[in-house]
């Protein structure tokens, strides 16, 4: 049923489409169903809009039909999930079929109760098919970006607000090309197009004419190499994480328009089994999935840390989460048979809600420990509470977060805890958390074995668009990051690529933590995928680690950042680095954590 994905209508940003406030509290005895989306009365302008109703919970198990205009009407992916105790039932609701105008459509539950919803379908006058290849004219998988006289283009339902209280997805700016083919519907007046895949991608610009039809074809090709290297999001969530209101096959179509090579499907607190609706829309395996599960660490509502535990078999039963414990975490899983990977989850907090949006701490270790890790009893100094494979350096799009963590980073490296850092989306929608930002650079094979054993040997690099390849050498060895030479003296080479779009303002020296060189460079957007060939020579005086990063200047608090890469990654900031690359000065054969003070 791929057409279901195919055409979506789209509308000018305008206050007076803004999403309606939520409705009033259902009475507790109220059994009926409820539609919340689309609403009774909403003027829809999009033929692809999620399908919410609420269920009574003596509906559990029984059937549920829907209608529209007395016709029978299916998704194959619906879901029926409990939200709070009450059965939901989740699904995509499909106009492309239908005339504009005045609609209804009817909800029963096991033929006994039902609920019906009344909305206008205000198709708007343009068709624009935009097709999406490579530069040999094949089509490709990605997303269209739209913007009006009036600003970004909308392409969600106008119920946002209703059935998803984070608004994750309340102002859904792409319109999903899982195929390479969409159908845009359009006002008058001119409109841009930004046609859109992921980080190692080009990005099309084509400028519609304010009438008529049209179609548009748009070149996404890949345009920054990385040979022996795949690209990886390890933090990925769907409907079976109940703070995700993105419906399976929206979900699963943004996956695919992503550019990722493989996604790591971490649901809260449960290992979910997503084949049913990635064979659905992945018919030819191109993406890889691997599961495990975003496990909280406290009790229920109440949790100091999240995080990530792969893989994991379908159904796979977790060890107890209420303990405040961090040790107690890590202690339960290493018991257990098999090898997997075990990654802390923003240890600083994250952004909840749409980009921007102020950091929080919730459900993040350092945070919620007050823990200053540089401090001479600071929680570095004790290994039973750091047995994670990996750190999650950059979660989402948070500047100021990313900041905070990656000086927590340097300093469990700086005494001696050697931990790959990572980046990932925690995307639990379409627009707000954009899959594949950041993305994960990972030098092996595209399998849950290739990205196990690269994550615990540090063979890692993380990018929003920056691509950073870097060895060092010293004597007649070389390493890159995840590495171990032996040696005091030597140079590091570092080669920077970012896809035309993507802005890269000055590529870094890191030497223990300190930014020891800085190579600013005159043009941030030269049209190029190259951005240059950069050589430092390094000399230590005791076991160290040399990082390089690139991107945005490091030392700006508040990035203000702006043209093509704003427009399809909003929110974000351009960053790239590697993972560290060890030094043992004393040729001992061991990285060693230096003495306390």
């Amino acid at each position: 049923m791929w057409l279901l994905l195919l055409t979506v209508a789209c509308q000018d940003t305008d206050p007076a489409l803004a999403p309606p406030p939520p409705p009033a509290p259902r009475a507790a005895n109220d059994g009926a169903p409820r539609v919340r989306s689309p609403s009774d009365g909403s003027r829809v302008v999009t033929p692809m809009i999620p399908l919410i109703v609420d269920l009574s919970p003596s509906d559990a198990g029984r059937e549920v039909t829907v209608t529209v205009d007395g016709a029978p009407y299916v998704d194959t992916l619906a879901r029926v999930r409990s939200a709070k105790g009450r059965p939901q039932l989740l699904a995509m609701l499909d106009l492309t079929a239908v005339e504009p105008g005045s609609h209804v459509i009817e909800v029963s539950a096991g033929g006994a109760r039902s609920a019906t919803s009344t909305f206008e379908w205000a198709r708007p006058p343009r068709r624009v098919v935009v097709r999406l290849t490579d530069a040999g004219g094949a089509p490709v998988p990605g997303r269209v970006v739209v913007y009006g006289p009036n600003g970004p283009v909308l392409h969600g339902g106008p119920d946002a607000g209703r059935f998803d209280p984070t608004g994750r997805d309340a102002a859904i700016d792409a319109a999903l090309a899982p195929e390479g083919e969409v159908t845009l519907w359009l006002d008058e007046g001119p409109h841009t197009l930004y046609g859109a895949r992921g980080v190692r991608d080009g990005v099309a610009v084509h400028e519609v004419p304010p009438s008529g039809d049209h179609v548009v074809t748009l070149v996404v090709d890949r345009v920054v190499p990385t040979a022996s290297a795949f690209l990886a999001d390890v933090h990925v969530h769907g409907l079976d994480s109940r703070d995700s209101h993105t419906p399976d096959r929206a979900r699963w179509a943004s996956l695919m328009a992503s550019g990722l090579d493989l996604v790591v499907m971490s649901d809260h607190n449960l290992v979910s089994d997503p084949a049913e609706a990635h064979a659905a829309l992945d018919p030819t395996g191109r993406l890889v999935v691997v599961t495990g599960t975003e496990a909280r660490m406290g009790a229920s509502g109440d949790p100091i840390a999240h995080y990530n535990v792969f893989p994991l078999a379908p159904g796979t039963e977790l060890p107890d989460m209420a303990p405040h414990d961090p040790a107690k975490h890590w202690s339960a899983w290493r018991a257990l048979p098999g090898d997997r990977i075990l990654q802390l989850n923003h240890p600083r907090g994250m952004d909840i809600g749409a980009a921007g949006h102020e950091a929080e701490g919730q459900a993040g270790l350092f945070e919620q420990l007050g823990l200053d890790l540089a401090a001479p009893d600071g929680w570095a100094r004790r290994p039973g509470g750091l047995d994670f494979d990996a750190l999650e350096v950059v979660n989402r799009s948070s500047w100021p977060l990313y900041r905070a963590t990656r000086d927590d980073w340097f300093v469990l490296l700086r005494h001696g805890v050697v931990v790959t850092g990572t980046g990932n989306s925690d995307s639990h929608s379409v627009a707000v958390e954009l899959a594949g930002f950041p993305s994960n650079v990972v030098y092996g094979p595209p399998t849950a074995a290739g990205l196990r054993d690269a994550l615990v040997e540090g063979r890692v690099t993380v990018t929003t668009g920056p691509m950073v390849e870097a060895v060092l050498r010293m004597d007649a060895a070389e390493i890159g990051p995840g590495g171990l030479i032996q040696g005091h003296e030597g140079a590091v080479e570092a080669v920077v690529r970012a896809a035309p779009w993507v802005p890269v303002h000055e590529v870094r020296l890191v030497v223990d933590g300190v930014v020891v060189a800085r190579e600013p460079l005159a043009d941030p957007l030269p049209g190029v995928v190259d951005r240059g060939r950069f050589v430092w020579p390094v000399d230590l005086a005791a076991d160290g680690f040399v990082i390089v990063e690139a991107g945005w200047p490091i030392d700006d608090p508040a990035p203000a950042v702006g043209g093509v890469y704003a427009k399809v990654a909003p929110g974000y900031v351009p960053l790239g680095f590697t993972n560290p690359m060890r030094v043992d000065v004393d040729r001992d054969g061991q990285w060693k954590q230096p003495p306390a003070p």
